[in-house]
């Protein structure tokens, strides 16, 4: 086991102080489920939030969401997140273009939507220069209306290759 001991943590330029987390906030959720997804809508994806409240308006919001799933459809689609329900991190929509964060990972190369889950993980670090209760939530969006299901495969038949997942969204309030 490694120990680290520090007096101080600087940046290159020598600066000191890089922030302190000021508080954690985890959801976990453990749950199969499965909800309809629009087409083209960006659905907040259930059991995908959490809740924190910033010290101080100079405060940054480290985020990390994790789904685990799968969607009845091809992966014609991606994740993102959004704040108080306003959309944050992605780029400004392109034209007519989703503006995602990311997409989901492919456990296997062939189409298969049945046995075979997938995943997405987001980190973003967000400045919402507030000090009132702050939600975020992990959201989905496809081009075809399509079912998401989160901690489950598609098929989710009782053998061991459709398997199950967790998913969890950690906030961490960094400050001076």
């Amino acid at each position: 086991m490694s120990l680290l001991k520090v007096n101080n943590i600087q940046n290159v330029s020598g600066q000191p102080n890089l922030g302190k987390i000021l508080q954690v906030i985890q959801t976990y959720y453990d749950t199969p489920t499965s909800q309809s997804i629009s087409a083209q809508n960006y659905t907040n994806i259930t059991g995908m939030s959490a809740t924190i409240t910033p010290s101080s308006t100079n405060s940054r919001i480290l985020i990390h969401a994790r789904w685990f799933g799968e969607n009845s459809t091809t992966w014609d689609g991606g994740f993102g997140l959004k704040r108080n329900g306003t959309i944050i991190g992605a780029p400004p929509s392109p034209g007519s273009r989703a503006a995602l964060m990311t997409q989901g990972s492919l456990s296997y190369f062939a189409d298969d939507n049945n046995s075979t889950p997938e995943t997405a993980q987001l980190w973003y670090v967000d400045s919402p220069s507030s000090t009132s209760s702050t939600t975020y939530t992990m959201w989905y969006s496809n081009n075809n209306s399509m079912t998401l299901y989160t901690n489950r495969t598609y098929g989710d038949t009782d053998v061991f290759n459709y398997e199950r997942g967790t998913c969890a969204m950690i906030l961490m309030e960094v400050g001076q």
